[in-house]
């Protein structure tokens, strides 16, 4: 279920794809009133080739689905860029964002930019590289429309295996901060061959932040593996909670189990399972669940 609100921002993370018909960038939007919206959708300061400016009208009960060309992706590698979206509407709504490439990718619910924050963890996978070249997890965070300076503080994961990351012009291992500056409607994607759950971002002023993979394993059918995109726009950490349920997916034919990721955003963070206690005893260290049947985790 969305967040239902009037203002957006959004970026697009770098997919590995190959010229398809079905390589496409969608939204979907409608709006839960029972009147007509009107909704604009722009990227204002992006200067490509290629220009957004579209105008739309929603009515109740019925939603619109947007068509973005894949060149409003952000580009491969680590880079900063202006393909940010900004989507204003004259009431609430609801926005789907959709990272697609024929029967793989993935979608999210955008989350309103009153609802967004300054702190941020990360929560990725890591890619496979033997289906693809250059396989990365990734953090995209984008400035707001009225941030006209934002700083943020970029700190790595607690990683144990010599892992590094090459941020402007410097190479930054586990638990070392990186400081980036953004304009008004900038994006910073960080892509990189290491798993990148545990990142934390701390900024100036309120971001949107999407964490993700473009291409790991998703599911595992017998002795075969399905590899695809993962992406998610991450709520700020106030917005964390202590106790949860998690379950499994509805049964599907071969495939079975759902992969949890838990995090912790304190030092010494004691986790119980049932039957079991574990203690996160760093900030962005985590652990992986694996369910296939109904638990409780707090």
């Amino acid at each position: 279920m969305g967040i239902s609100g009037s203002d957006f921002i959004m970026s697009f993370p770098n997919y590995l794809m190959k010229n398809s018909r079905k390589n496409k960038i969608s939204l979907y939007l409608s709006t839960p009133l029972n009147r007509k919206v009107d909704v604009n959708i722009t990227a204002p300061e992006y200067k490509g080739a290629y220009q957004i400016n579209k105008k739309l009208m929603l009515t109740p009960g019925t939603s619109k689905e947007i068509t973005l060309t894949k060149k409003f992706r952000m580009p491969p590698g680590t880079s900063i860029s202006a393909r940010t979206l900004v989507i204003t509407a004259s009431d609430l709504i609801d926005v789907v964002g959709s990272n697609t490439y024929e029967l793989r990718g993935d979608a999210f619910s955008a989350i309103p930019d009153n609802f967004l924050g300054k702190e941020y963890v990360a929560v990725s996978y890591k890619p496979i590289q033997w289906t693809v070249k250059n396989a990365a997890s990734f953090v995209t965070i984008s400035a707001g429309i009225r941030a006209t300076s934002t700083r943020l503080t970029i700190t790595f994961p607690p990683w144990v295996n010599d892992e590094r990351v090459f941020l402007n012009g410097s190479w930054y291992g586990a638990e070392e901060c990186a400081e980036v500056w953004l304009k008004s409607l900038e994006t910073l994607q960080i892509q990189t061959e290491h798993d990148l759950t545990g990142t934390f971002v701390s900024a100036s002023q309120s971001v949107a932040v999407y964490s993700g993979v473009n291409r790991t394993i998703v599911f595992k059918k017998n002795t075969k593996c399905v590899g695809s995109h993962l992406l998610a726009q991450m709520p700020p950490i106030d917005r964390a909670g202590l106790e949860y349920v998690a379950f499994d997916y509805p049964y599907r034919e071969n495939y079975r189990g759902s992969i949890y990721r838990i995090i912790a955003t304190e030092v010494n963070t004691r986790v119980t399972l049932p039957g079991r206690l574990h203690v996160l005893e760093k900030r962005g260290q985590h652990m992986k669940c694996n369910k296939t049947s109904n638990s409780s985790a707090n």
